[in-house]
């Protein structure tokens, strides 16, 4: 389902772009606004053979694929767990 087809069953949903291997995007995207869920939908790769990638593919990978979906995970429960009244 598409955030265009949640407003069609009249639920509030807004998708958000953004380059997540940039420090500190997480906390940037939630400013004071109200979450209910997130949905952590990245994903990158490197074509090719293993024993070619460099480490610096490597890292660029995983930034997108381990750290951001992290520090967006944790930024998205810090929120929620606010706005619950969570210690």
């Amino acid at each position: 389902m598409w955030v265009r087809d949640l407003a069609t069953e009249s639920i509030p949903a807004l998708a958000v772009l953004t380059d997540i291997r940039e420090e500190g995007a997480a906390r940037e995207r939630w400013s004071g606004s109200g979450v209910d869920a997130l949905v952590n939908n990245a994903g990158a790769c490197i074509h090719g053979p293993a024993l070619d990638m460099t480490p610096q593919a490597w890292r660029e990978v995983m930034a997108v694929n381990l750290d951001a979906l992290w520090a967006f995970a944790q930024t998205f429960g810090q929120r929620f767990a606010a706005q619950r009244g969570a210690p």
